[in-house]
């Protein structure tokens, strides 16, 4: 194995990791979650039933996100597709980062300065995909 090959399967795991981790904390642990996304993301959430409501589902397509996202480690070639559906969800958060930007400081308290460290973080790991595709 390459170290490029190495580079993006970690990306992969990564992604995978965070997708899982964030989304069984809101699936089981609706209160540990709230604390997490403050450690992880600078969000000050407050635990109303309508967050609580919300969590749920978006918990479930978070753990689906990390179950396919596993899939290209296994076999790259057969699940390209899966690349691309990461890809589009990557420009989704990216464009939902920097559109929304303003919102998301007011009512959660997400700064400037955490916002754009996510933006980045998401940025280098849709160009690792992006190159995967390009040279696999």
């Amino acid at each position: 194995m390459s170290v490029w090959h190495a580079i993006a399967y970690v990306n992969l795991l990564g992604l995978a990791a965070d997708h899982l981790v964030t989304s069984l904390f809101g699936l089981f642990f609706p209160e540990r979650a709230v604390a997490l996304y403050q450690r992880m993301f600078g969000a000050t959430l407050a635990l109303t039933p309508e967050i609580r409501f919300v969590l749920k589902p978006w918990s479930a397509l978070g753990t689906f996100a990390a179950a396919a996202g596993i899939l290209p480690i296994v076999d790259p070639e057969r699940y390209r597709g899966v690349l691309y559906a990461l890809l589009l969800l990557l420009a989704l958060r990216l464009y939902i980062r920097v559109a929304h930007a303003t919102s998301a400081n007011r009512p959660f308290g997400i700064s400037r300065r955490r916002n754009a460290w996510h933006v980045y973080l998401i940025v280098q790991a849709a160009a690792i995909i992006a190159a995967q595709l390009v040279w696999w």
